[in-house]
């Protein structure tokens, strides 16, 4: 027999969804006022956490908690059941299986191991969506009828800036024959006044090089 609410526990719910949507509101609108456009129509709340995270976004979410839902009452079916899915998350991973998770990966300076990192990827789509998806030399733009790749591309290289690895205002977008043309040795900004502003006035508290990487750095290229 399923338990029902009583009135007072249909207000609280209501009260905590009155909440839960009045802290979202404010998190999108926070969120895109720091330059993300990028958000989908229905976002989860752990995916607004980790941007709030992400662009140093001080939110209070105290008051912030998923609202179960009224239990509803179950019938019984006459059917046999059905066999879980669940199961094959019990299956062994096949040898050289590597996890994907942010929190176990080996981040490193060496660019073999940075472009593949998720810090990287993360910082990338930041600069795509703060300038634009063109290049800023030639003013290239993919589309179906052309065949153009977007790089985005350290102004001072990576190789003897590492310090500015992980700094937005060292990144522009160029397209794969500018970068190319551009080189390691080049530090040509091409970028415009309102582009420059944008990303150095982006605060990205979470993505840093720290002194261990440096370090790390240091100690694999000896």
């Amino acid at each position: 027999m399923s338990q029902q609410y009583t009135e007072e526990q249909r207000e609280l719910h209501r009260q905590q969804s009155l909440i839960l949507n009045a802290w979202r509101n404010e998190a999108i609108r926070k969120i895109k006022e720091a330059g993300y456009n990028n958000l989908t129509i229905n976002p989860k709340n752990k995916v607004l956490k980790r941007l709030l995270s992400l662009y140093n976004i001080s939110l209070d979410d105290s008051n912030v908690n998923i609202v179960k839902q009224e239990p509803q009452r179950r019938i019984k079916s006459s059917l046999p059941p059905v066999a879980s899915c669940k199961s094959n998350n019990n299956k062994p991973k096949p040898i050289g299986y590597k996890s994907r998770c942010r929190k176990d990966e080996a981040f490193d300076l060496n660019p073999e191991v940075f472009y593949k990192s998720w810090r990287w990827k993360e910082l990338r789509l930041i600069a795509l969506d703060t300038c634009g998806r063109r290049c800023v030399s030639c003013g290239a733009k993919p589309s179906a009828s052309n065949s153009v790749v977007l790089h985005v591309d350290h102004i001072k290289p990576l190789r003897c800036h590492p310090e500015l690895a992980l700094d937005l205002s060292n990144l522009q977008v160029l397209c794969e024959d500018c970068n190319q043309g551009k080189s390691w040795f080049n530090t040509k900004d091409y970028r415009d006044d309102d582009q420059r502003e944008k990303l150095s006035s982006i605060q990205l508290a979470s993505i840093s090089v720290t002194e261990e990487m440096m370090s790390r750095l240091h100690e694999s290229s000896m």
